[in-house]
């Protein structure tokens, strides 16, 4: 294997792990699991991470996990997470379907333009699960469209502009069904300022919070589930 090579495999491998992390902590296993990489490949890509800072080894819930630092973090964000996702799914013989909607063959076939080509990959696992419709996506184009349509003034339309868009969504199953039970939409629905505040603050810096503060963060988020749980009643 050349050295090009090599290095190419070692920077998947890294962002193999980089995206296991992004939204959690993972101990080894859990990582060795969704990275699908062996456990000598995994520990030599875990060793180079910490030793550049961009992960470290913490103690929780008892259970030794590895998490993003701050710069970890960063360099999560600067990821083409999109094209590596998509990547991963058909590496890994999932489904893949173009035009998905069906709008865009259906408007040409009444010679009429549309401008919207939406395409669906699945892991072959939830590929059974119908969780999105063609009916479904082409609501979403439709939606699109027409925002699209209402932020274009009307003496730009005739404008020669060339240029393409992406809007990518990439859903993680078993993620959304944690958000579901914990109603994650209704409680950033209901959080109040000052309980933002505090948690964007102890997301930087755990550490730069005050008892005083901690303990209030803790009471707000009490008071915006006891919020939840009345209102769904």
């Amino acid at each position: 294997m050349s050295l090009t090579n090599t290095s190419m495999k070692r920077e998947r491998s890294r962002n193999k792990v980089f995206i296991a992390l992004k939204n959690e902590s993972k101990r080894f296993t859990d990582l060795q699991k969704d990275t699908t990489l062996s456990a000598v490949g995994l520990t030599s890509i875990l060793k180079i991470l910490q030793k550049e800072g961009e992960i470290k080894l913490e103690l929780i819930d008892n259970k030794k996990k590895y998490v993003l630092t701050k710069k970890g973090t960063i360099s999560v964000s600067n990821l083409n997470l999109l094209s590596m996702n998509l990547e991963k799914i058909i590496s890994d013989e999932g489904k893949y379907y173009s035009t998905f909607s069906g709008l865009t063959p259906s408007m040409h076939s009444c010679g009429l333009a549309w401008g919207i080509d939406s395409a669906l990959a699945l892991d072959k696992n939830i590929d059974s699960m119908d969780l999105l419709s063609r009916k479904d996506v082409g609501n979403i184009e439709e939606f699109i469209f027409k925002t699209i349509s209402n932020k274009i003034p009307k003496k730009k339309l005739d404008e020669k502009i060339i240029g393409k868009m992406i809007l990518g969504f990439t859903i993680n199953y078993s993620e959304l069904i944690k958000s579901i039970k914990n109603k994650s939409l209704d409680y950033m629905n209901n959080i109040t300022k000052e309980e933002l505040k505090l948690l964007s603050k102890y997301e930087d810096d755990p550490e730069s919070l005050t008892k005083k503060e901690f303990k209030r963060m803790n009471d707000l988020r009490i008071k915006t589930r006891e919020k939840i749980k009345k209102s769904n009643l």
